[in-house]
C-alpha cells in the first residue's frame, strides 16, 4: 500500500488484482476499484509495488507481467498504454516503482537484472537501462530528496547511481543475504536499507564537503597513517607526514 502525498488517500493492492484508494479521513472506498479498461484483452497484472506521483495525482503500478502502468487518480482511467519494463519474459517480474522528487522520472526495478528510468510526460525509456555485470535481482528502488542518486536493492546488495549518466557510484554496499528495500532519509544523507534476514540497516552516503571530513573518512578507512616505508612506496621523494591523528 501507499499513502498519497498529502497523506489524504490509500492506495491498496490486493490479491483480486484490483487496486483500491481509500478516504484516509472517512476510511471509506472512493469509487471503483482500478481495472482493465473495457475491451481490454486480458484483466490486469497481479499488481506488486505501486507508487504515487510527488503531486498525487498519478499512481504508478508494477506488474508481474512485467508491465508499467500509470493512472490517473481522479479519474481512475489508465493514461496511455502499458509499458513493457523488463528484457526478457522469462524473468518478466516488476519489484520496484519510484517517482522522482519532481515527478518527471520514474524508476522501476526488474527481475531481470535491469533498473529503468521514464520520462513520465512521454512514458518513453530515458537511455539504457541500468545494470551490471553480476548476475542478481532487483527488488527496490528510491531516488535521493535532490534526485540526483538513485539507490537499487538486490540480492548482491545496495547500489547508488547517479540518475544523470546511469554509472554507478562507487562499490555495491554489501550486506549478508542482500537487500530487499531502500529508502532515503527526509535530508538525503542516510540511507536505509532492509536486508533479507530481516535486519535494517543504515548507511551514510554523503560525500565529504571539506579537506577536513575527506581526511576523516580517509583515515577511519586506512585505521592509521601510511608508516614510513609506505610513504617512501607511494609518496617517494615528497617529505614524509603523519596524515591521521594517533
Amino acid at each position: 500500500m501507499a499513502f498519497s502525498p498529502n497523506g489524504k488517500i490509500l492506495a491498496t493492492l490486493g490479491d483480486d488484482m484490483n487496486v483500491r484508494l481509500w478516504d484516509v479521513s472517512t476510511r471509506r472506498q472512493i469509487g471503483a476499484p482500478m481495472a482493465a479498461p473495457p475491451g481490454a484483452a486480458s484483466a490486469l497484472p497481479l499488481i506488486f509495488e505501486l507508487a504515487f506521483s510527488p503531486d498525487g495525482t498519478i499512481l504508478a503500478t508494477a506488474g508481474n507481467d512485467g508491465s508499467l502502468l500509470l493512472w490517473n487518480v481522479a479519474t481512475h482511467h489508465l493514461i496511455g498504454s502499458p509499458r513493457t519494463a523488463v528484457s526478457s519474459p522469462s524473468t518478466n517480474f516488476l519489484t520496484g516503482v519510484a517517482f522522482s522528487p519532481d515527478g518527471s522520472t520514474l524508476a522501476t526495478a526488474g527481475w531481470d537484472g535491469t533498473v529503468r528510468l521514464w520520462d513520465v510526460q512521454t512514458r518513453q525509456q530515458i537511455g539504457a537501462p541500468l545494470t551490471d555485470s553480476s548476475d542478481h535481482q532487483f527488488t527496490g528502488v528510491a531516488f535521493s530528496p535532490d534526485g540526483a542518486i538513485l539507490a537499487t536493492a538486490g540480492s548482491a546488495g545496495t547500489r547508488l547511481w547517479s540518475v544523470t549518466t546511469h554509472q554507478q557510484i562507487g562499490p555495491a554496499i554489501a550486506v549478508p543475504s542482500g537487500t530487499t528495500s531502500v529508502a532515503f532519509g527526509p535530508g538525503g544523507r542516510i540511507l536505509a536499507t532492509a536486508a533479507y534476514s530481516g535486519m535494517t540497516w543504515l548507511w551514510d552516503t554523503a560525500f565529504p564537503d571539506s579537506d577536513t571530513e575527506l581526511l576523516r573518512a580517509v583515515c577511519a578507512i586506512a585505521g592509521a597513517s601510511l608508516s614510513p616505508g609506505q610513504w617512501s612506496r607511494y609518496a617517494q621523494d615528497e617529505p614524509y607526514l603523519q596524515t591521521c591523528p594517533g
